[in-house]
């Protein structure tokens, strides 16, 4: 702040959250896992987390490497094929959206929406990466 206004410096970079929609599959192991893992970070009855509190590899405790992956139109899946990649590096679920169910959407696939918390990424284009 200057002046009481805020002043942006290159360097002081904020990175935003990531939203994705999850379909689930009949055992409902995605759900299940992701909620576990929150808990884990921080339980909702005992507000504490099961993981280890010391400071050394705290991150590497409750967070992981995400990739997203853009494929061609063709339909290719391989190493090879890949248009470009994501990677988010201290990802952990920050929120999970309840499953909607209704009559109305009794031909729906079950999905719910995860926001996602992460340190920084890395894009890689091709074989060139964007850090």
């Amino acid at each position: 702040m200057y002046y009481g206004r805020t002043v942006k410096i290159p360097g002081d970079i904020v990175f935003g959250d990531l939203t994705t929609t999850i379909y689930q599959t009949e055992d409902g192991t995605e759900r299940f896992n992701l909620e576990s893992w929150m808990d884990q970070i921080n339980g909702h009855v005992s507000n504490k987390s099961s993981l280890e509190t010391s400071t050394a590899n705290f991150m590497g405790k409750y967070s992981a490497t995400g990739t997203l992956k853009q494929y061609p139109k063709s339909g290719v899946t391989t190493a090879a094929g890949t248009l470009s990649t994501v990677e988010f590096v201290d990802l952990w679920p920050q929120s999970v959206t309840e499953i909607a169910l209704s009559y109305d959407t009794a031909s729906d696939l079950e999905q719910f929406d995860v926001t996602w918390s992460y340190n920084h990424y890395e894009v890689k284009i091709g074989t060139t990466s964007y850090t």
